[in-house]
């Protein structure tokens, strides 16, 4: 609920979760998290849009879901809309110790990239296993961040899991300028405003990326996980261009792993 007012603070966001059971989900059963909560760090503050993201894994292998949680207007000191995202471990309504709340954005210690306004760390977070090894990974999507001169461009943050933790010190920052990827970044491209994973692989929506002279036709460029003798990598030079239309904004998986684009 990133719009939902927290006192007088306007858009602070805040986060509703419906507990499962066997019975199902339940507004009986449920729980509100905001920064301003009880443990929580930071502060509730106007225009935050404190989960305007979310997605839940189990990061610390602890067999309980924990809860990631975006917030790409958040305010890094005097730098504005720069982003955060948190990830509250452990969010089970029975427990009634103080939560643990990791907090990233790019000013952080080994966290790759430059902490700039506006970036929009956090639009987009997802959580999966992308390395292989039976613990989901965290994706961060900073649809707004500068790559050169080119504004908007967009990039996508990948934080291995490492001691119930998110390692930032082997997170990988990916744009389009990468030799990784065919093409270049391009101004209000808005890469990393969407994505999603099949098996290991992630596909990341850029949805204003220009294509053969069309303006905002899209792309969706692809990351492939291979295995070589010397361990795992996320390298692949493929890219496909959508029709010029701007289409692909919100990609979803379905059960029978077709790719949709709405």
């Amino acid at each position: 609920m990133p719009g939902e007012g927290i006192g007088s603070r306007n858009n602070a966001g805040l986060v509703h979760i419906l507990y499962g059971s066997a019975s199902g989900a339940s507004g009986d059963n449920d729980g509100l998290f905001h920064q301003n909560s009880s443990g929580w760090p930071g502060a509730s503050e106007t225009g935050d849009r404190f989960g305007y993201a979310v997605d839940a894994a189990d990061i610390d292998g602890d067999g309980i879901g924990d809860l990631i949680i975006g917030i790409p207007d958040e305010d890094i000191g005097s730098i504005s809309n720069s982003g955060l995202i948190q990830i509250r471990f452990n969010p089970d309504e029975h427990s009634d110790t103080t939560p643990s709340v990791q907090s990233l954005h790019q000013g952080s210690t080994g966290v790759e990239g430059n902490l700039e306004a506006g970036d929009r760390f956090g639009a987009f977070v997802l959580a999966a296993d992308v390395t292989g090894d039976g613990t989901d990974d965290v994706i961060v999507g900073i649809p707004n961040e500068s790559i050169g001169s080119d504004n908007n461009a967009g990039a996508v943050s990948l934080f291995p899991t490492a001691a119930g933790i998110l390692d930032v010190d082997t997170d990988e920052l990916f744009h389009a300028d990468l030799t990784t990827f065919e093409g270049t970044a391009q101004t209000n491209a808005l890469f990393g405003s969407s994505i999603i994973t099949i098996d290991e692989d992630i596909i990341i929506g850029a949805p204003g990326q220009n294509v053969n002279g069309n303006t905002n036709a899209g792309s969706i460029f692809y990351l492939k996980r291979i295995i070589t003798d010397l361990g795992v990598a996320l390298a692949d030079r493929s890219r496909s261009a959508l029709r010029p239309e701007r289409v692909l904004y919100s990609p979803k998986l379905f059960q029978d792993l077709d790719l949709f684009l709405v």
